[in-house]
């Protein structure tokens, strides 16, 4: 499933950055931003439940912290990648 949801946000950005017109982009664009804003989330919870449940103690919180991050992480490096390859 994780992968999934990377391969979703993937293709999503991708399709932004290789749209063949301005106008294309454009109409992709809400859809896109609604598919990998959803696909964030859902992945910050995945991976927050699993995180926290292999942890014990009050290594719960920082487990849980470290693996909602981790999808923001990805998609603000992401989003410089993509940003820098479109210049």
């Amino acid at each position: 499933m994780a992968a999934g949801l990377d391969l979703a946000f993937l293709g999503c950005e991708i399709g932004l950055l290789a749209s063949a017109t301005d106008r294309v982009r454009k109409e992709i664009a809400g859809y896109c931003r609604m598919a990998i804003g959803g696909t964030m989330l859902v992945s910050a919870g995945l991976n927050g439940l699993a995180f926290g449940a292999v942890a014990t103690g009050w290594f719960l919180y920082p487990a849980i912290g470290l693996g909602v991050s981790v999808p923001g992480l990805i998609y603000l490096l992401s989003r410089v990648s993509f940003t820098l390859a479109s210049r």
